[in-house]
């Protein structure tokens, strides 16, 4: 089980390293945040390529928003991704 927080506030630094300074970079963690099924290396990589992607592809001044918050699945969308329930 992986906290999703703890990953996104131990990865900051990284990210600031990653963007340009004329970007704004804000990780908002919601408090009540489950814990989630995923692999930790996994999930790294793909939120630092996204964060590369903004940055590559953002004018100067914009800003990237990181947040985390819990969601609840549709009866029609948990059809589709029966590994995502537990």
């Amino acid at each position: 089980m992986l906290r999703l927080n703890d990953l996104m506030l131990n990865l900051d630094r990284t990210f600031r390293r990653l963007i340009r300074t004329d970007i704004e970079l804000m990780v908002l963690p919601y408090s009540d945040l489950k814990l989630l099924k995923a692999d930790a290396g996994q999930l790294q990589i793909s939120v630092i390529n996204l964060i590369v992607n903004a940055r590559d592809s953002l004018p100067r001044g914009s800003k990237v928003t990181i947040s985390t918050s819990n969601i609840i699945l549709s009866s029609e969308a948990s059809a589709f991704h029966t590994d995502a329930l537990w």
